[in-house]
């Protein structure tokens, strides 16, 4: 655990001797004096969960906020062990934390305190509401049933396919642009003696992250969000389990895993090995691509190899074209994604594509509908924004200096400083313009250009989920038999198909809906 500034240390221990409060080991601290006070109290104390990105963001924004606040004095517990950062959550007699960084709260018994009035606000000086400079996706992500708003992220990343581009240069492949053309890459790497995938034990973010991607790209946001995730199905009956067992983009999902994630394909050892052993054999070229976030240039910091690695756009389903009505093949499906590229990277204007009512594409008239659908699904990534998240108790005593901090590090100037402490941007623009990025890396500015053209976020953390999921624990994969690392195993045995894995499913959902999830809710 780390105490920020030795001068605060030495204050709480004062405090410890005099016996107004105590330390109870890495987890918390006793209850303040003030506990069950107005809120306002200047002293803000902040637990946060030492994670990927560290804490090299955390120090300046803090000293930065208490330069313009001096009234307030910001006080940090930070650990790596997510349980010591929680244990004492949701009991005000020894929980004294004003404000929380570290995994979303999704049930929080009514003891989150809304935070609808930060987002409504404007930082000093600034013309835009805070509201107005976050992602329209994101927010979309975080707002709750009741239309409320009660995490807010302090960090977190794009998720996607990273790779090694000096390895892709080697045996000459460029970027995918759908998933039939990522088989294709991965069988010309297995035909140098390249592998093409690694994860870690047991299936890595394959399921976590991607799964959800390819879903929506399928199925469209809405119908993941407010249909799947709502747990509402298409008669507005909910819950239903209908939502569980109709055949749709999860199905399509398991597909394009079965394909790539091979005996072939996948790094040996990633059905076994912890995800630093992982990380570091594929920044050592054991492997060239990886289901990952941006924290790895600062997790892997030490290791050498971390300069070839770059995100891609993740690809577009190539079973897509069953949705749409003029754009029918997978080489057409190639051609559209390659002129929304260009839109989206400004290196054309739609107006050279557009005609009338249709986009006439390299001679294929391309429906405005079927366009849409591809635009969205191009600009689909993972995030796991919203799981990083800042929230503050209900029975805090600094609710108000907690909010005020917030305020800062989504102000210009505490978003600058965090963006280039870390080379890392959120799903926020600045009141004053592009945030500059000329001093960062290739590869850091072509995340943050990414997350700038991203249209839909998706996320394992939407607030709004029907609470069959946060309270019934339902899910749509059957966690007890992992996939991944099934359509890789090198066992025939223990070999699975998508078909397999995708009856699986079904089965589980209808095994599990009634006696259990539902159960939960009673």
């Amino acid at each position: 655990m780390k105490k920020t500034k030795l001068t605060k240390i030495l204050a709480l221990l004062l405090i410890v001797v005099m016996g107004v409060s105590c330390l109870t080991g890495c987890g918390g601290q006793g209850a303040s004096a003030n506990k069950g006070g107005s809120g306002d109290a200047k002293t803000i104390r902040i637990k946060y969960w030492l994670a990927g990105f560290g804490d090299k963001w955390l120090d300046p924004v803090i000293e930065g906020f208490e330069k313009k606040y001096p009234e307030y004095e910001v006080v940090v517990d930070s650990t790596s062990s997510q349980s010591a950062i929680t244990s004492a959550w949701g009991n005000p007699e020894i929980d004294d934390t004003d404000l929380y960084l570290c995994i979303k709260k999704e049930s929080a018994g009514g003891l989150l305190e809304p935070l609808d009035d930060i987002l409504d606000s404007k930082a000093d000086g600034e013309t835009k509401t805070i509201r107005e400079k976050f992602s329209d996706s994101y927010l979309q992500l975080e707002e709750s049933p009741d239309g409320h708003y009660y995490n807010l992220t302090f960090g977190g990343s794009l998720v996607g396919i990273y790779y090694n581009k000096k390895m892709f240069d080697e045996v000459g492949v460029e970027e995918p642009r759908t998933t039939d053309e990522l088989v294709v890459v991965c069988d010309t790497l297995y035909a140098d003696g390249k592998k093409a995938f690694c994860h870690f034990k047991p299936v890595g973010y394959w399921e976590d992250y991607m799964a959800d991607v390819f879903f929506t790209q399928y199925d469209g946001l809405d119908y993941v969000l407010n249909n799947f995730y709502g747990c509402t199905d298409e008669n507005g009956n909910s819950p239903s389990l209908d939502v569980f067992t109709k055949e749709d983009g999860r199905y399509e999902a398991l597909k394009v895993f079965a394909q790539v994630v091979t005996p072939e394909y996948t790094m040996v050892g990633s059905n076994t090995y912890d995800h630093t052993t992982v990380q570091t054999m594929w920044l050592q070229e054991e492997c060239t691509m990886m289901i990952c976030g941006s924290w790895i240039a600062s997790e892997m910091a030490s290791v050498e190899g971390g300069d070839n690695i770059t995100l891609m756009k993740t690809p577009v389903l190539s079973s897509l074209v069953n949705k749409l009505t003029t754009v029918k093949t997978e080489k057409e499906l190639r051609t559209v994604v390659s002129a929304i590229d260009n839109v989206t990277d400004g290196k054309k204007d739609e107006s050279a594509y557009k005609q009338g009512d249709v986009y006439v594409v390299d001679g294929i008239n391309v429906s405005a509908d079927d366009w849409e659908k591809i635009r969205l699904a191009r600009n689909t990534m993972a995030t796991n924004a919203s799981g990083n998240s800042a929230y503050i108790p209900t029975y805090a005593d600094a609710k108000e200096g907690a909010k005020e901090f917030l305020r800062y590090l989504y102000s210009d100037e505490g978003y600058t400083i965090y963006a280039n402490a870390l080379q890392q941007t959120l799903p926020l623009t600045l009141d004053s313009g592009e945030l500059n990025t000329s001093k960062w890396t290739e590869a850091a500015q072509k995340q943050a250009n990414i997350l700038n053209t991203t249209e839909q976020l998706v996320s394992s953390y939407y607030a709004s989920k029907h609470k069959i999921f946060n309270i019934g624990g339902a899910r749509w994969k059957a966690y007890d038999i992992t996939y991944c690392d099934k359509f890789c195993s090198n066992n025939k045995n223990d070999r699975m198909t998508a078909e397999e894995a995708w009856k699986d499913s079904l089965e589980y959902a209808k095994d599990n809906y009634e006696v259990n999830w539902l159960a939960e809710l009673k």
